[in-house]
């Protein structure tokens, strides 16, 4: 096992990684060299995407090519993943305003204005926006890439409030809250499944929804169980804790504390309990696999009923469960 060399890691993509080490910030191959050189000044980065990478100097985002030249300058409040060409970006934030967000090209220059209170990346030709006046939001819609509003979700006095995700396998998850005095927290809940028409196609049957991934979606019903269903909305499987989307045909589930993965047969490849991972220790925390590779947390102490650890350590795991190389201890972070 690699002793521990870095700072901080984010997760692989696209076959690289942001990492720090030291006063150094870079991008590394799945071999743990740095490949890529950050720009001067740059204190946090995201991924690579559609060639391109945000990088922060000065509070101020910009984007970096995987030569590492800088082909858009560090401007703007805020800047998301490059996707389908355009990526999401902010302008005009300051201590009590959020900015507007509006979609830039590969060379910096504006396609959709900023007009809007919040965005998202494009996904299968649409992207979601927040709209509203004065930092208020008062509907959510989905644009097409001339900015166009193709789906209208307009807020009601009391509800439904929406909370759409993006487009995956031609439908978006739909999460809406209603206000209701009965309730332990006031509010009442239910997702479905949305078409490019705005049609419920899966009707708003589940208390919670996310978004497809590799052809299953997560939901939670009523009772707060959590199961796996296909396109048609049948439940292919059902887990005792928590559960998120497949990745590369794994996806991460916690059991009590602990997580582990199951195949796409719904069989844990991965177990969460300690006496199948007694040799490499429990995994804390479990991250999306890229490239077959996933970023996990293993050791330390639990604080109190929080869900989060103190100490331990952060590991890359390959999707045999073999943990293949250590990136930091948790207190380097």
């Amino acid at each position: 096992m690699i002793q521990p060399r870095f700072d901080s890691a984010d997760d692989f993509f696209e076959g690289l990684a942001f990492v720090q080490e030291d006063a150094r910030y870079g991008w590394i191959d799945t071999q743990g060299k740095f490949v890529i050189a950050a720009p001067d000044g740059c204190d946090l980065a995201s991924r690579f995407s559609e060639g391109l990478a945000a990088y922060r100097v000065g509070g101020r985002w910009g984007y970096i090519d995987r030569q590492g030249r800088v082909v858009v300058p560090a401007i703007y409040d805020k800047a998301e993943d490059f996707s389908e060409g355009l990526a999401c970006v902010c302008v005009g934030a300051g201590r009590s305003n959020p900015g507007k967000f509006g979609f830039i090209d590969k060379k910096g220059l504006w396609v959709i204005k900023p007009q809007f209170v919040g965005a998202s990346s494009f996904s299968e030709g649409v992207a979601c926006v927040e709209i509203g006046k004065n930092c208020v939001v008062t509907g959510t819609a989905f644009i097409n890439k001339r900015g166009i509003v193709v789906i209208n979700l307009q807020h009601q006095k009391g509800g439904p409030y929406y909370e759409p995700q993006s487009f995956s396998g031609g439908v978006a998850a739909v999460n809406m809250l209603w206000l209701d005095p009965r309730s332990p927290d006031g509010l009442r809940r239910a997702g479905g499944f949305i078409n490019k028409e705005g049609d419920f196609v899966l009707k708003a049957q589940w208390q919670d929804v996310s978004s497809f991934s590799e052809g299953f979606a997560v939901v939670q019903n009523q009772r707060g169980s959590t199961s796996f269903v296909d396109g048609t909305g049948k439940v292919v499987g059902k887990v005792r804790g928590v559960g998120s989307r497949f990745s590369e045909g794994l996806a991460s589930v916690r059991v009590g504390h602990h997580w582990g993965y199951i195949d796409r047969q719904m069989k844990f490849v991965v177990h969460p309990d300690r006496q199948s991972n007694q040799r490499q220790g429990l995994l804390n925390e479990a991250m999306d696999f890229s490239g077959g590779l996933a970023r996990v947390h293993i050791g330390g102490q639990r604080i109190g009923s929080w869900h989060g650890w103190f100490g331990g350590a952060w590991y890359y795991m390959n999707q045999e469960g073999k943990l293949v190389r250590r990136i930091c201890r948790d207190d380097d972070e």
